[in-house]
């Protein structure tokens, strides 16, 4: 297995309508994924995470910048020089081959025996559940099955360094889906495998990756692992990408009242502590206005918190989800979102306040998007 090092990546492509104009699909990628690390690049359609794959593979050209596989600068260096196994969203399967030959098809070039390969292909198949359609040519396959085959010639690959995969089980159903997640973090840590996994579904990111590189409109928001970006996202991008449902945002401005200083949401005041206070006005881009966040499952209704910070509003809907129940009030035109555990009792139209414990707010930049850590 190896390491992977992404240095200060452009790509560029030009628009053909647009009389030479650049367009900037990935803007100084810098990441580091570890020997036997699974690391997810996730973010909505368009964010640049499949072209940062597809420069790592070298299905692209590098604008500029370096990356390295094993400390080795691959930049020029042919796909299959590369030592990679790939799965991509396009299956790239073999029209005149079996299932079964497809999947061979790579261990075969590299003359592998024939009881190795079937044994590999046993393996895999029984783990993508594909065992009944070896025998069948692409053709006659579902998108889904066409996917899982396209991941089972990635996995049986046993030289391959790096392991690439860009959203290999997007076409599956939901309850594949997440046997897959828990299966594809099992194989990948028994054989040490290197993953860098592309997804727009946070679930995907947080289930299965060591490290995250969580990307919009071809910047990079943060780094971490998938505790650090559900409790301590960088900006309101993440936050609000990270989670569901999604993280409230009430867009305040600062106050100051002798020695106290708060942030003020219509008529609710929410008091500071001093270091944050302090961190609030060596902030120089606001205009005095931020944003609180705070997850819908960290906000009590109905019950007080002593020391927390209180809110009232009407409820306008109750959506129940079987194990737990989304409810959203309205404060003031502004939509709060409450998740409860089991059925809500609340109806709506009922004026109700909710609670929330300072330690669990999260205070960002209106003007930047960065978070006050």
């Amino acid at each position: 297995m190896a390491e992977v090092k992404v240095e200060h990546v452009w790509k560029f492509y030009r628009e053909e309508a647009g009389a030479g104009q650049r367009v900037e699909a990935v803007k100084d990628a810098t990441f580091h994924c570890n020997d036997q690390e699974f690391l997810c690049l996730l973010g909505p359609s368009g964010c640049g995470k499949t072209s940062t794959l597809r420069m790592i593979a070298g299905l692209e050209h590098i604008s500029r910048g370096d990356i390295y596989i094993n400390n080795r600068r691959v930049n020029n260096l042919l796909p299959k020089d590369r030592m990679l196994a790939m799965s991509f969203e396009s299956y790239a399967l073999y029209p005149p081959l079996s299932v079964y030959d497809n999947i061979a098809f790579p261990l075969r070039a590299r003359k592998y025996p024939e009881q190795k390969i079937k044994e590999k292909i046993a393996l895999v198949a029984d783990l993508l559940e594909i065992g009944d359609i070896l025998h069948f040519r692409p053709a006659k396959l579902s998108g889904g099955e066409q996917q899982r085959v396209s991941l089972a010639r990635a996995l049986v690959r046993e030289d391959a360094q790096v392991t690439l995969m860009d959203e290999p089980i997007s076409h599956l159903d939901a309850q594949l889906k997440a046997k897959l997640r828990i299966d594809l973090k099992r194989i990948q840590r028994e054989w040490g495998l290197t993953v860098i996994y592309v997804t727009h579904d946070q679930l995907e990111a947080l289930s299965m990756a060591d490290k995250v590189v969580v990307m919009n409109l071809g910047e990079i928001q943060q780094v971490g692992t998938p505790d650090d970006l559900y409790e301590k996202p960088a900006n309101l991008f993440v936050a609000g990408f990270i989670g569901e449902p999604p993280m409230n945002f009430l867009e305040c401005v600062m106050v100051k009242e002798l020695d106290r200083v708060y942030l003020q949401f219509h008529d609710f005041a929410f008091p500071l502590d001093p270091q944050i206070s302090q961190a609030i006005e060596r902030e120089n881009q606001s205009n005095g206005k931020w944003v609180i966040g705070i997850r819908p499952g960290d906000i009590v209704l109905g019950v007080e918190l002593k020391g927390a910070y209180s809110m009232k509003g009407t409820i306008y809907s109750v959506e129940p989800l079987g194990e737990s129940s989304i409810v959203t009030v309205d404060v003031h035109g502004q939509r709060v979102l409450v998740e409860v555990a089991g059925t809500c009792a609340e109806e709506e139209g009922r004026v109700v306040s909710f609670f929330f414990r300072k330690e669990k707010t999260h205070i960002f930049n209106a003007l930047t998007g960065k978070a006050i850590q």
